[in-house]
This record gives structure tokens, C-alpha cells and sequence, in this order.
């Protein structure tokens, strides 16, 4: 085992979360390290390229809470160097909304990152947080939205491995995670949450793996299986389920990660970098409409039309990567509307240094 080869850390709380993250590795062995009691679980997760793994690491906290979290995460990346992201892999408490019909069983994503909602000023005209919570990793970010276009194209396939108790598959929520040593049953409380910090789920931990993460550098991610509602209804009767959908989600989430180069970090850029670039050419929605209409109509009839540059950036890449040359074809297709556009070289370079398409 070389220490350097780990790119990931995951971190997980409850026994159900370990056992379904343990059942999530390829390959796993129990590992320690010299000046560190703790004991981790050392294996692989396929990435991006087929036959080059992830090499990860893996460790339970002995008890729940955001305090334990901190202090687990910091051992974690002194013990392994070459951990770059650490992602808290397990269950939490759902927030339906008008916006988000969130049920037991179903995925939230951190896209939005966390809220840390009880580390706030208290102010006559309400509670103010205090700072926001940095440190998301664009990688696995990046990553999240390949996952996202395949949802919109039908082709998600992450969930069918599992053992469901409920007739309908999970669905996947993206948005603000909220975070505080608190374990919550209460409705009202639950809605206020989401009114004023906009969260769609809320536990006890990810925000001290982004501060265990922060001070060694590292950053983070938190994908969550829902297992109650935060509600008087909470029970432990569906941990188990939650806990293997949100390591399945993982599962597909590094899937979509291309494996360090060497002893190299991963690029934090790759298919992000490519959307970004691309999203500054989108950004007029004549020149979207005149990009798609170019495209071969093999690969023009894949992509949904969307109404953001940036959504329908993912779509254009992520549809393009499935088909033989189609990058040559994206370039085509941007470069006769857009060749003369100052934002133009960047989209090449970053196509040029991140396609990995087939």
C-alpha cells in the first residue's frame, strides 16, 4: 500500500454506514499506521479509466457528532498524505419542501455545500451564520453533474444494485446539506431550516469534516442517504437502507473520476473545466441553439434543450463524450460559432487537456 496512491478519504459515523461502505470497496483490508490507534480500511473503487482504481481509505467514527468528525478527519489525512477529498458517506435527516420531494431511501448531494446552522449570531432580526463553510471539491462536484446529466438522459443506473424495501427508486436531491450537533425531531424547527438557510437534509458531522479537512488543506464532499424526515416520526428502521444508497452513490460518484496520474493529484478541473469554458460560449442562447443545430444529428438528438448556459454546458459535454469523435465534433460545432470569441482558446485548451471521451 502506498500511501501516496490514496486520493480519497471516506468518512462514516453509525455501524450501518460502515457496513455499507465496507461493502462498497473492492478488495478491502484492515490497515493501521504507525502513531495512530485508529483502524482503517484500506481498498479500491473503480474510477473513470477502466482497469486504474481509485486506491481508498476508509474509517468509522467511534462516536456521531461534528466534534469526532474534526478530529477523525485530521488524523485520517496526517496518517495518509496523498488523501486529497474526503467524503462523509451516510445517513441524515430529509427536508421536504415545495421544491424538493424528498422521501426515506432517496440521495442528497452536496452540491451547495453545508450549512453549519448552529454556529450562527443571534440578532434581533433573527440568526445570522457566522461564516460560510469552504472547501467542497470541485472534483467530485464536477463529477455530480456527469451523474446529473446521465439522470436527464435517462441513463442512470447507480441505484440498481440495491435491495429496495419501497416501489419506487431513489432519487437523487442536490442542494445545501445542514449541519450541527443536533439530532433533530421536529417539524417545525426542520422547516424553518430550510426557509432560512435553504437546506434539504440536515446531520451531525459534515461540518467538522470540512473543519478537519481545512486545516490540512484537503476538500471535502457529503453525500447522504435519507433514512427519516426530522420529524416526531424519526425511527433507526430504515438506516441500513439509506446508509447503502448513499454508498452506492459514491460508488458511481468516483466512478466518474479519472485516478491520479503517478503520484499526481487529480486535476480539480477535467470535466469542470471543460463546462466552464464552454458555459462562457453559451452564455448568448442564439449561439446555443446555432451550436446544437451544427452537432452530427446522432449526438444533436441526445441533447436536451435547457434554459442555463451552464445546464445545458453538461448536457453538451456529458451527451458528446458517449460517442466516437465527439469531441472533434463539439469543437466543430462551438468553433463555427464562436471561433472568433476571446473565451474560444480557453475552451480548446481545456478540451485538449481534460477530454476523455471515447
Amino acid at each position: 500500500m502506498e500511501k501516496s496512491r490514496i486520493l480519497i478519504g471516506l468518512v462514516t459515523a453509525l455501524s450501518d454506514e460502515w457496513d455499507a461502505v465496507e461493502s462498497t470497496i473492492d478488495n478491502p483490508a484492515q490497515v493501521t499506521v504507525d502513531g495512530d490507534t485508529t483502524s482503517y480500511l484500506y481498498g479500491t473503487v473503480p474510477s473513470r479509466v477502466q482497469g486504474q482504481p481509485h486506491h481508498v481509505i476508509a474509517v468509522q467514527q467511534v462516536i456521531d457528532g461534528n466534534r469526532s468528525a474534526a478530529a477523525v478527519s485530521a488524523r485520517l489525512a496526517a496518517s495518509f498524505p496523498g488523501v486529497r477529498h474526503l467524503i462523509m458517506c451516510g445517513i441524515a435527516g430529509g427536508v421536504p419542501s415545495a421544491g424538493h420531494d424528498i422521501r426515506i431511501g432517496d440521495v442528497v448531494s452536496s452540491t451547495r455545500g453545508i450549512v453549519d446552522y448552529d454556529h450562527v449570531r443571534s440578532e434581533a432580526g433573527g440568526d445570522r451564520l457566522r461564516r460560510p463553510v469552504e472547501g467542497l471539491s470541485k472534483l467530485l462536484l464536477s463529477a455530480d453533474q456527469r451523474l446529473e446529466a446521465a439522470e436527464r438522459a435517462g441513463r442512470a443506473t447507480w441505484f440498481q444494485a440495491l435491495e429496495a424495501p419501497f416501489d419506487r427508486k431513489p432519487a437523487v436531491h442536490r442542494g445545501a446539506i445542514g449541519s450541527a450537533d443536533r439530532l433533530l425531531r421536529n417539524a417545525a424547527l426542520r422547516d424553518r431550516l430550510a426557509r432560512e438557510f435553504g437546506v434539504i437534509a440536515v446531520e451531525m458531522e459534515a461540518a467538522g469534516l470540512a473543519v478537519g479537512a481545512d486545516l490540512n488543506g484537503l476538500h471535502w464532499y457529503v453525500v447522504r442517504g435519507i433514512s427519516d424526515l426530522a420529524d416526531g416520526t424519526k425511527s433507526d428502521d430504515y438506516h441500513k437502507y439509506a446508509a447503502s444508497t448513499a454508498a452506492a452513490y459514491v460508488r458511481s460518484l468516483l466512478h466518474e473520476v479519472a485516478p491520479p496520474s503517478g503520484h499526481a493529484e487529480v486535476s480539480e478541473d477535467g470535466f469542470g473545466a471543460i463546462v466552464s469554458a464552454l458555459t462562457l460560449l453559451l452564455s448568448d442562447e442564439q449561439n446555443r441553439r446555432t451550436i446544437l443545430r451544427r452537432l452530427p444529428a446522432n449526438i444533436r438528438t441526445q441533447v436536451p434543450n435547457r434554459d442555463t448556459a451552464r445546464i445545458q454546458a453538461v448536457e453538451l459535454v456529458g451527451t458528446c463524450e458517449r460517442f466516437p469523435g465527439g469531441g472533434e465534433s463539439l469543437l466543430d460545432a462551438v468553433g463555427a460559432v464562436a471561433a472568433d470569441d476571446p473565451d474560444f482558446p480557453m475552451f480548446t485548451e481545456a478540451l485538449r487537456l481534460h477530454w476523455r471521451g471515447r
